[in-house]
């Protein structure tokens, strides 16, 4: 009878540990970290034009667990496709993280399909189902249009009494995204006589009078401070140009809004 008592009493013991360990370690577990080098708190802007030098983000993480629990990485993006890279290899799969419980590198290549702020999420999950998260928001365009800023000096050319001339200073235009990669490929104008209109209405811009049209001055046709002189034009007191319309183009063919030059008229 003691023997059979001494005996149930351990059985009774060792169900009591069975039902308590896992609860025990699960207490005990501390959670995954996700961290980065690049600054979270910073919306990072990538370029994604043919142009540009990288049209992907590249996005740095390292997990890492006290216990030794993670088991799962998996990566999600908004507005675009994220992938796990694995020593320098893509994957679509999910990394089981069966030997680097403890710490882990990898580096999250995003890539945009639409212009817009995007989410990259990244979440690791450890062996008792607990996950923790990581986000990082990236904005993406594809070009931006270039701005344009001009000023007009006229003159007379000595002796003449038929036609003044006018220069063009552009050298305070810029591309918005130059720096990444973007920059001014053309200027263009359009000069406009009204008086010469109401007296010749339905005249072609390619008219021998003015006013004219001239599109596409790549920089190569003038000085590199990007200046342009306008040839001399007729101020009879009658036909003289009295509105300059100008706009520059970039190197993807985003044109700048339209810059409207009033009051040029009659120069002494």
């Amino acid at each position: 009878m003691k023997t059979k008592r001494m005996m149930t009493v351990v059985a009774t013991v060792a169900t009591v540990v069975a039902c308590t360990t896992e609860d025990y370690y699960r207490s005990a577990n501390e959670s995954s970290t996700l961290s980065s080098t690049v600054d979270l708190n910073v919306v990072d802007t990538i370029k994604t034009s043919a142009i540009s030098a990288q049209r992907t983000y590249v996005l740095p993480i390292t997990g890492e667990d006290v216990n030794g629990n993670m088991n799962l990485l998996t990566v999600s993006a908004t507005g675009g496709n994220a992938v796990i890279m694995v020593d320098g290899t893509p994957t679509e799969e999910a990394i089981e993280l069966s030997k680097e419980r403890f710490k882990f590198n990898r580096s999250i290549e995003f890539s945009p399909i639409q212009d817009g702020k995007h989410t990259i999420t990244a979440k690791i999950r450890d062996d008792f189902g607990n996950t923790t998260l990581l986000e990082k928001e990236v904005y993406s365009f594809t070009n931006m249009r270039p701005k344009v800023v001009c000023t007009i000096d006229r003159e007379r050319p000595s002796g003449n009494t038929e036609n003044i001339r006018a220069f063009f200073d552009y050298r305070n235009s810029f591309d918005r995204d130059a720096k990444w990669g973007g920059q001014i490929d053309s200027l263009y104008y359009v000069s406009w006589c009204q008086p010469y209109y109401d007296d010749n209405p339905g005249a072609p811009y390619d008219d021998a009078h003015w006013p004219c049209v001239w599109p596409a001055m790549h920089p190569n046709d003038f000085s590199e401070d990007f200046t342009m002189n306008l040839e001399p034009f007729y101020d009879d007191g009658v036909y003289w140009v009295t509105d300059v319309y100008i706009w520059v183009k970039d190197n993807e063919g985003a044109v700048s809004d339209t810059l409207h030059i009033t009051g040029l008229g009659h120069v002494d």
